[in-house]
């Protein structure tokens, strides 16, 4: 072969070369999906879990109906071929995409049916010339959810989205920041508006966005009926109501609370400003510490155990109802509900001890120490620790350095003064029968005292 033909063959040897990583590259690291088999992966979810950080999710066009919540842990770009040619169908009862863990993603060029959940105060999510339709889940608070972070839309279509459960809205924000631009609204039905911002500090920014044939749903709506139920409820199902008392927090005026659990029912709050909040233990060595994390919506999903935050002590009333909440609210959950105690466990069950006054927490059920014993509220919510873990410790308190934790109370740091009969209690919530005398950290009326 001549020179001049080994030089032409190596010429096209690399042009062949630069196509084929044009295919399967582009700008950095390039992981192609495509339903047809024609790229690494069929499946998104797979794909992005393959991911190290960095590379762009190449999506060829297609129908693309994933399973499984997609998790991005790693800083991606998910591209589509075309925005009306990749169509992508989220679960039915749990988001499409959840975006935590700090990291920052990008979406564009897809058409998507399904939630977009955002979390984590350093996590950046952009959705660029992208389609969300066809969007129908009763308990959905929102087609783009943003608990904390930030969230760029442009570019975008937004359209035949149909939430109309309570508080429901399109784009939703609780401590998040989102801005939208040049973004089309278009035949959505919602509850309580078109966006909803939770946090009156921190908002939501609309710049030259269009808003067409938007509609305020009714209650009927969010079974999926054509308006013949006036209750908003199934009328294929019976309806049950039920109404639970609460106690008051000593250590927060206007906080009461109370556990609430029902095995087959989907139980709605019929009371106004009424909190659903979920409890993880955390285990500092054996000792356990409770966080509380607020469940968006108002309904308690059949075989969940809640807290429930009230801001007046009159009786929650509950109903039940058709709709159910995102799984995904419940992860990391460890109430549990019934009256049948497991044999290696410690129960404990809320209360502000015996007399009302002590610490607001977790408190040891005596039939815990005995074995058998079924004599549990089966309505009621209570927490299990591992005997294997701890002792048979009185109390269970709250983690006090998280921002949701049931109580917020100020340490005084004072010597602790008062008539011997007032009611103290030491930190792990077992009465004193007199003023204490020795130095350490002690609780009464729900306050924190120091004695020297």
């Amino acid at each position: 072969m001549s020179g001049a033909r080994r030089k032409i063959s190596a010429l096209l040897l690399m042009l062949l070369t630069m196509t084929a990583q044009t295919a399967w590259a582009g700008e950095g690291d390039q992981i192609v999906v495509d339903c047809n088999g024609g790229g690494q992966y069929k499946s998104i979810f797979f794909a992005v879990n393959a991911a190290t950080g960095g590379e762009t999710i190449f999506i060829k066009n297609g129908v693309y109906n994933e399973t499984y919540t997609i998790k991005p842990s790693k800083s991606l770009t998910i591209k589509g071929e075309s925005q009306a040619g990749v169509m992508i169908k989220g679960p039915s009862s749990s988001p499409l995409f959840a975006v935590k863990d700090g990291v920052t993603i990008s979406i564009s060029n897809l058409t998507i049916t399904g939630v977009i959940y955002v979390d984590d105060d350093n996590t950046n999510l952009t959705i660029d010339n992208t389609t969300i339709s066809n969007v129908e889940m009763p308990a959905a608070i929102g087609v783009i959810v943003v608990n904390e972070g930030t969230v760029a839309i442009k570019a975008s279509t937004i359209k035949d989205n149909k939430l109309t459960g309570d508080g429901s809205c399109i784009i939703y924000n609780n401590n998040g920041t989102i801005t939208i631009e040049s973004t089309t609204f278009n035949h959505n039905i919602y509850d309580d508006g078109i966006t909803k911002n939770n946090n009156s500090l921190i908002g939501i920014t609309v710049t030259d966005c269009t808003f067409e044939n938007n509609e305020r749903g009714t209650s009927s709506e969010t079974t999926g009926t054509t308006g013949t139920s006036t209750t908003g409820e199934d009328p294929s199902i019976s309806v049950a109501s039920t109404s639970i008392e609460v106690h008051s927090n000593p250590g927060k005026a206007g906080e009461y609370w109370c556990t609430y659990y029902h095995p087959t029912n989907n139980m709605k709050i019929n009371t106004q400003n009424v909190e659903i909040y979920k409890a993880k233990c955390v285990y500092n060595g054996t000792m356990p510490k409770v966080t509380l994390t607020k469940v968006n919506g108002s309904v308690i999903n059949a075989g969940q155990a809640v807290m429930l935050k009230a801001t007046t002590a009159e009786e929650i009333m509950l109903e039940q109802t058709s709709q159910s909440q995102l799984e995904y609210e419940y992860e990391d959950n460890d109430l549990k509900g019934g009256s049948t105690m497991p044999t290696d466990y410690f129960i404990y069950t809320l209360s502000a001890g015996a007399d009302g006054k002590g610490p607001m927490g977790f408190y040891l059920f005596d039939g815990s120490l005995t074995t058998p014993a079924t004599t549990l509220d089966p309505n009621k919510a209570h927490l299990e620790v591992p005997k294997t873990l701890t002792g048979a410790r009185s109390f269970v308190g709250f983690d006090e350095g998280e921002t949701t934790s049931l109580r917020e109370v100020k340490s005084v740091l004072r010597q602790a003064q008062g008539p011997s009969d007032e009611v103290w209690y030491s930190l792990d919530g077992r009465r004193l029968s007199a003023l204490p005398t020795q130095k350490g950290v002690y609780v009464k009326d729900g306050r924190k005292y120091v004695v020297k």
